[in-house]
């Protein structure tokens, strides 16, 4: 056996995949720090001659010194493939040991790699499976995580391999102080970054995911209730700037209606009928649920729809509001 403090290379016989000629396969076990991989030697012998603690052949037979001979090369080509690693690699594994032994390139992916592409995969599903919103989202934490790895490793990407428990626990401090996000933000951030990695994990990019270690919590935040005066008084404010007259009449709609802003941006004229009652309702679906909300419109909403008749929202990308 090989061995330093983090790295080891064990010879060992596995008895449970005895053939029938009653031999045994010879693997090389690699350890380091922890982690393992294992080579088979395409070589079989006989469990009675094997000496597990040398993890050599008994004997000076001519069967057992090739054997013997192979697994020395065997040994000293890893520890090969370990220094030279040690030399041009800054993060080690022991499968990358293994590859190099084999003479075979790992695929190593970087995270913001892995990032964009799924934000790419994401962006041709909008309208489809996704809202726009969404995008938006992972688009936003794809911009903090970058922000991330300039802020600690002074570099503009990371492989998947370097990420660990430390790198998702920093880059909760990172979004708490440098950012100055707060605390439950900062958790649906991380939930983000969390898909990507297991996005990785499922693509065997990554062997271990980091956030088996990390949880993340939720703290209790409690919202005021906007009384009807408020809202009358936010209704008969006149805004100079149109963009926030503009926001405000989208604020004010999903408070008539009870719709989510979500729910209110994709409502088009085709959604407004006329009920037995001759009442207006909206009739729609939720965006996340998919579940039927058909809601009337009482007169508040009617004079917000009416105020955008003739407006480009109507005429050029089809919507209620702008």
């Amino acid at each position: 056996m090989k061995t330093t403090q983090r790295f080891s290379v064990l010879i060992w016989a596995d008895k449970r995949k005895t053939d029938a000629a009653g031999l045994v396969p010879l693997y090389a076990r690699i350890t380091y720090l922890g982690k393992r991989a294992e080579i088979s030697l395409k070589r079989r012998v006989h469990p009675a001659k094997w000496d597990a603690q040398t993890g050599f052949l008994k004997g000076t037979s001519p069967e057992a010194r090739r054997i013997n001979a192979d697994i020395n090369d065997t040994l000293d080509e890893i520890d090969k493939a370990f220094k030279f690693l040690k030399r041009t690699d800054e993060f080690i594994t022991a499968e990358k040991i293994k590859l190099q032994y084999l003479g075979e390139e790992p695929d190593r992916k970087m995270l913001l790699e892995v990032f964009d592409q799924h934000n790419s995969d994401l962006a041709k599903l909008v309208g489809k499976d996704f809202v726009k919103a969404t995008l938006t989202k992972y688009n936003t934490v794809r911009s903090r995580v970058s922000g991330f790895i300039i802020h600690r490793f002074q570099k503009n990407d990371v492989y998947l391999e370097q990420i660990d428990f430390a790198f998702v626990s920093g880059f909760e401090m990172y979004l708490k102080i440098e950012c100055e996000i707060e605390h439950n933000t900062a958790m649906r951030y991380i939930k983000n970054l969390k898909k990507i990695i297991s996005l990785a994990v499922n693509n065997k990019w990554l062997i271990h995911n980091p956030f088996n270690a990390f949880k993340c919590t939720y703290r209790k935040v409690n919202r005021d209730v906007l009384e009807w005066e408020e809202i009358e008084l936010l209704a008969s404010h006149e805004f100079k700037v149109k963009r926030l007259d503009e926001v405000r009449d989208t604020f004010l709609f999903c408070c008539f209606t009870g719709y989510a802003f979500v729910d209110v941006e994709k409502l088009t004229r085709q959604n407004i009928v006329s009920g037995k009652d001759k009442v207006l309702w909206i009739k729609t679906t939720r965006t996340k649920t998919e579940i039927e909300a058909n809601v009337p419109l009482i007169p508040q909403a009617i004079e917000i729809l009416n105020k955008y008749e003739g407006h480009s929202c109507r005429d050029v990308e089809n919507r209620l509001l702008p």
